[in-house]
């Protein structure tokens, strides 16, 4: 057989066959390789972030957003031990920002775990806020409400509170002065209720939750506090609360 002239052949690929461009990026890696085998700490972070700046920054955002999204998701919810409303605020906001923080300390809250709420920028005269604390009642998810006296005995008339008479403890029976207290009646359209006075509410005037979060020149507002217990252990959280408002000792 005669030889073959392999010097002058032809080949039948294309300059872009998939050979050509695998031997292309091995040669750049392996560029690759030896420019930061010659670069010291620094300059190969450097290089690597200009090199893939734009898509590590990408996908670095994307991991952080999915990261949060699944622990915000998934981690466990702080207990309310009681929530709190004032309709119609009459007092400085930033001191009851500041008493709320008080409330905190003083019922020794883990606030990474327990929370207590404090509301106070709802109008009655706006239909929004009334349906809002009417689905919080309703839920189970409203423990203590203050407002005016007219507000108050509206939503005591309406069988929103919890009797005081007889069920308030000794020591806060001795600082709320009977004429502090709200009696009224309560039996709706269906028969509920016994239809006779009970303590509902309390006014909080002379209190020193008022003194406190008063602004200067502020005039006694005739404002009363009503409790709605959602458990039984907010109740007893709303007691300490009351307790707290007219500055007497917890028990231990």
């Amino acid at each position: 057989m005669g030889s073959m002239n392999l010097e002058n052949k032809t080949t039948a690929l294309d300059d872009d066959a998939a050979i050509y461009q695998h031997t292309e990026a091995t040669e750049t890696a392996k560029s690759l390789r030896e420019k930061l085998s010659e670069m010291t700490f620094k300059e190969k972070v450097r290089y690597l972030l200009d090199y893939y700046g734009l898509k590590a920054l990408i996908v670095l955002a994307v991991l952080v957003f999915l990261g949060y999204t699944l622990w915000a998701m998934l981690r466990p919810k702080p207990e309310t031990v009681a929530q709190i409303a004032i309709i119609d605020n009459p007092w400085d906001t930033s001191l009851l920002d500041d008493y709320q923080e008080e409330l905190i300390e003083k019922l020794k809250l883990d606030t990474k775990k327990q929370e207590l709420p404090l509301g106070y920028s709802y109008r009655s005269s706006n239909l929004s806020d009334g349906t809002a604390l009417s689905t919080f009642l309703f839920a189970n998810n409203l423990d203590i409400l203050i407002s005016s006296k007219d507000e108050i005995s509206r939503y005591a008339e309406n069988g929103v509170f919890y009797p005081l008479d007889g069920n308030l403890p000794e020591d806060l029976k001795t600082v709320i002065p009977e004429e502090d207290c709200l009696w009224c009646a309560y039996r709706n359209e269906n028969g509920d209720g016994d239809g006779a006075d009970h303590i509902y509410a309390i006014r909080i005037d002379s209190s020193a939750f008022v003194q406190k979060v008063s602004a200067t020149g502020y005039t006694a507002a005739d404002y009363y506090l009503g409790i709605h217990p959602c458990s039984e252990a907010r109740l007893a959280c709303c007691f300490n609360i009351l307790r707290i408002i007219y500055g007497l000792p917890l028990p231990e």
